[in-house]
């Protein structure tokens, strides 16, 4: 809570050498009370509300007799100055303590003047003070109105003043409405990302499932393929077996090696068999057709290492070879 009081102290009017100054006027106190802006006179117990600011964004705050306004983070802004309201106060106050002093003493030497013209020294005397007495009143009269003209001037800049603050809050508000619609924008940009990352997340863990059952898959695949056997082949003919299916064959003779495709009555070999041929020696390796089989392709080995690979066709006495020379 801030609270200040303003004192008045200044003599604003003087009588030619005899007049009074007027009443000092009533001390003023301020504060800002739970959002509410209040006054009242120093020593009175109740507070009168000038301003409700809590329908208003920012703070409040009576600084050096200046009514200030501040958003969040932001400089103090000046309001109203209540020292130049109160001041037209006490100029107004002074100004009709000195017309009504004037008047009294208009009043007083009109008196004086009546007891007076008794006698024709009196009268001259009555005349000479009414005269001077008239003529203090119009100077007090014209020194009131010259304050009462200086007040005006000073409640019109008040009222500007406070024209000025009303529009300033207007424009708090328009702000804080303006601050509120974005944030609320914010929000619901926030909740369609949340939503777009709990969709993500669920795409994610239904990807992870299938990648998962594509790898069991794979484990079980691989897990039913059978391992693939060597044989070596040392001589110089061989006639395949049902046992060479899928199977790699290496020679190792240096002399020329003839392997025999027989008839699939005679050696049934797996359906769709592969049989892979690696010539180990130095001898070539020659694939033959026997009876009732067509081969397909270049049936040899090109050297020494080299590899061919004879595939059964669909037809079991139809195979192809591949990789090989003519």
């Amino acid at each position: 809570m801030s609270k200040i009081v303003i004192e008045n102290t200044q003599t604003v009017v003087e009588i030619a050498h005899t007049g009074l100054p007027g009443p000092p006027g009533a001390e003023i106190e301020l504060r800002v009370d739970d959002n509410q802006l209040q006054w009242r006179y120093t020593g009175e117990p109740t507070w009168n509300t000038l301003l409700d600011t809590s329908a208003l964004a920012g703070e409040f705050r009576v600084e050096n007799n200046v009514v200030q306004w501040q958003l969040p983070d932001q400089p103090w802004v000046d309001l109203i100055d209540l020292n130049d309201v109160f001041n037209a106060r006490d100029e107004a106050q002074a100004a009709a303590t000195a017309a009504e002093a004037a008047r009294d003493l208009a009043q007083g030497y009109a008196n004086t003047a009546s007891a007076a013209a008794t006698t024709a020294s009196d009268a001259a005397t009555a005349a000479t003070n009414a005269r001077d007495a008239a003529q203090l009143a119009q100077t007090a009269a014209e020194t009131a109105q010259s304050a009462a003209e200086t007040a005006q001037g000073l409640a019109e800049s008040a009222r500007d003043d406070s024209q000025a603050a009303r529009d300033a809050a207007q424009a708090a508000q328009t702000a804080a409405e303006t601050a509120r619609d974005a944030a609320l924008a914010a929000q619901t940009a926030a909740e369609t990302a949340r939503d777009a990352a709990q969709a993500a997340q669920a795409g994610a863990e239904t990807a992870r499932d299938a990648a998962q059952e594509a790898r069991d898959e794979a484990q079980a695949l691989a897990a039913s393929i059978p391992a693939i056997s060597e044989r070596i082949i040392t001589g110089t003919t061989h006639t395949l077996e049902p046992s060479d299916g899928g199977a790699v064959l290496i020679t190792t003779s240096d002399d020329p090696v003839t392997i025999t495709i027989a008839a699939n009555a005679t050696q049934a070999l797996p359906a769709r068999a592969v049989v892979t041929i690696i010539q180990g020696g130095d001898g070539q390796v020659k694939v033959e057709a026997g009876s009732g089989v067509t081969l397909h392709g270049f049936p040899s080995t090109q050297a020494q290492h080299t590899a061919l690979s004879l595939y059964q066709r669909e037809s079991l006495d139809t195979w192809q070879a591949i990789g090989g020379v003519e």
